[in-house]
């Protein structure tokens, strides 16, 4: 077994120790309110009230885009670094060419099955939603949209 055979084992060990140590801690320590209803409150402690929990839900809310942001950045750099080890030929402008092409290349390379129980379609998915995360509104949600929409409910 080569090294580059170990890098995704240590970095799933790596991803499954910052999600365990950090990112669950910080989630639970969330606060998360019910659906906050707006419009006329009856009094002054019920509006403050409202709007305590809604800045404890948007803070919750931009909490967990941070964190899903940070483990898509962080798996990208290990795909990347897995990449290179493996000799993954690169594009013309190396560590710059399109993420979703390079991850194909490299499983590819690696004898990683994307189709097995979706697999691919599962990391491109959680890319995307990190472009729109980090993007908002517009070719990121539309790329999105296109590739998983299962996720638009009308």
């Amino acid at each position: 077994m080569t090294p580059q055979d170990n890098l995704p084992r240590i970095f799933q060990a790596n991803l499954d120790r910052l999600f365990q140590r950090m990112i669950v801690p910080g989630l639970e320590a969330l606060l998360i309110h019910e659906p906050l209803h707006s419009g006329e409150t009856a009094s002054m402690d019920e509006f403050q009230t409202s709007v305590i929990g809604q800045v404890d839900n948007y803070t919750a809310n931009e909490g967990a885009k941070a964190y899903a942001l940070v483990l898509a950045g962080l798996f990208e750099r290990q795909v990347r670094i897995w990449g290179r080890s493996l000799r993954v030929p690169l594009g013309k402008r190396p560590g710059q060419e399109p993420f979703k092409d390079y991850m194909v290349l490299c499983a590819q390379h690696g004898d990683v099955d994307l189709e097995d129980q979706a697999l691919g379609k599962t990391l491109i998915q959680l890319f995307e939603v990190a472009n729109v995360f980090r993007h908002g509104d517009g070719p990121s949600v539309a790329a999105l949209r296109a590739h998983s929409p299962e996720l638009w409910d009308y």
